[in-house]
């Protein structure tokens, strides 16, 4: 008698629980879940795409437009588009690759682009390079590496991930981009700022 008891008491005290826990409550906490669990599945991933972004996008917002050659036939603006036009190929050709080679070990693509950015701040503060070509080349292996870091870190996601989580997986990690994209946008305006003190 004293076990049906305990045990009706429990019963009651879940019903309980679970008259309490709103539909909406329940929601949030499996979502929450979801993103966690996601989050630590590809923090991988995410970080590096994170990096290669935030670093690329630093270069070319907060320095393209100052590294300009003054004794070549073009103008400021050409070679602005110049190397815009240059960045993008790079970026076509690297996002093409993935039907040819796999690139597995995707933070040295990200760290490669990190190393890529201090280049570029040099360059653009001290002025070193002693022609145009040269950081034309650079900008189209900014290129290469910002592409081939994308299309690998989500051709691993979609083959590693399995099915039921794999569209979950693919948007979640787009976000880390984004964010890199957002934060180079902020502190471009800075870093412009300050080398253009040195080049007036």
């Amino acid at each position: 008698a004293v076990v049906s008891t305990q045990s009706t008491g429990d019963a009651e005290e879940d019903n309980n629980a679970l008259e309490q826990s709103t539909p909406r409550d329940t929601g949030i906490k499996l979502t929450l879940k979801k993103l966690a669990s996601g989050l630590n599945e590809l923090k991988y991933y995410m970080m590096s795409l994170f990096l290669v972004y935030a670093s690329e996008y630093l270069i070319n917002q907060g320095m393209f437009e100052i590294m300009w050659y003054k004794n070549i036939s073009w103008k400021m603006e050409v070679q602005y588009r110049v190397y815009q036009v240059v960045y993008q190929v790079g970026v076509t050709i690297s996002r093409s690759s993935a039907s040819f080679f796999h690139i597995k070990k995707i933070h040295i693509l990200s760290i490669l682009q990190f190393v890529n950015l201090v280049l570029f701040a040099c360059e653009a503060r001290y002025q070193f390079f002693p022609s145009i070509w040269i950081t034309i080349a650079l900008i189209l292996y900014e290129g290469l590496l910002g592409g081939a870091c994308y299309v690998n870190a989500f051709y691993a996601i979609y083959n590693e991930v399995p099915a039921h989580r794999r569209e979950y997986s693919l948007g979640l990690a787009s976000v880390s981009d984004s964010f890199g994209i957002v934060l180079a946008g902020v502190l471009s305006t800075f870093i412009h700022n300050y080398i253009c003190k040195f080049r007036i």
